[in-house]
C-alpha cells in the first residue's frame, strides 16, 4: 500500500507505535494504521479477503521491481518520487496490477537484467521499457545525468557532469554513485549523491 504521511505516535498497550495514513491500492480509500503493519499489508481491512493473489510471485525479484517502479511514481514519501511521479511520470493502466506487468514483461525478464525506460522522460509502459544489464543501465545513466555530491547532512559540495566524471576524478565507482542516486545505497565514497533534478 502507499504511505501518504506519518501521523505521529499512538499508545498501543505498554508501547507507543508510529502511525501513518495509507492509501489502499484496491479501493483507493485513505485510512490510518500502525506504520509497521501497513507497510506489510497489501490492502485495507475492508479489502482483506476480497483481494486474491493469483500470480504467486509476491516477494520475488520481478514483483519487487514492479513494486519499486510503482512506488517511485505514486508515493510522495518515496525518496525518488521527485524524479518520477513528481515529474509526471506514471505507470500505464495495464501495469497497475502485477499480472498485467508480468504478462508484458515475463518473456524479456532475466535475473541479471533490470528494467529501464528508453525515453527517460517517458512513462513506464509497453514500448518504452527494456530489460538491460544493471551495469549497462548504470553506464548509460552516468553518461547523461549530472549528479550532486553532498555531505552526509545533504549539504551540496559539487555538481558533476555525470557519475562517470565524478568517479574518474575521485577514484570511486560510477555504478555505486548511481545506486545511491536511485536509493539502493545510502552513501558512496563517504558522500551522499543525487541526480540533478
Amino acid at each position: 500500500m502507499t504511505v501518504l504521511r506519518e501521523t505521529g505516535m499512538k499508545q498501543y498497550g505498554p508501547d507507543k507505535r508510529r502511525m501513518a495514513m495509507f492509501l489502499c491500492d484496491y479501493c483507493k480509500e485513505e485510512f490510518e494504521l500502525r506504520l509497521d503493519r501497513g507497510i506489510k499489508q497489501q490492502s485495507c481491512k475492508a479489502c482483506i479477503g476480497k483481494v486474491k493473489t493469483t500470480h504467486g510471485m509476491a516477494g520475488t525479484r520481478p514483483y519487487n521491481i514492479w513494486q519499486g517502479m510503482r512506488q517511485r511514481c505514486i508515493n510522495p514519501n518515496n525518496r525518488k518520487f521527485h524524479l518520477y511521479g513528481g515529474k509526471g511520470i506514471i505507470v500505464c493502466d495495464h501495469w497497475q496490477t502485477f499480472e498485467g506487468f508480468w504478462e508484458d514483461n515475463e518473456k524479456y525478464y532475466r535475473d541479471d537484467l533490470t528494467i529501464d525506460r528508453k525515453d527517460s522522460n517517458g512513462n513506464y509502459e509497453y514500448g518504452n521499457v527494456r530489460w538491460i544489464p544493471q551495469r549497462q543501465n548504470s553506464s548509460e545513466t552516468t553518461k547523461r545525468r549530472p549528479v550532486v555530491q553532498m555531505t552526509k547532512r545533504y549539504e551540496p559540495i559539487k555538481t558533476w557532469e555525470s557519475a562517470k566524471y565524478a568517479s574518474d576524478e575521485l577514484g570511486i565507482t560510477a555504478a555505486h554513485i548511481t545506486a545511491v542516486c536511485r536509493g539502493d545505497r545510502q552513501t558512496h565514497g563517504g558522500y551522499r549523491w543525487e541526480y540533478v533534478s
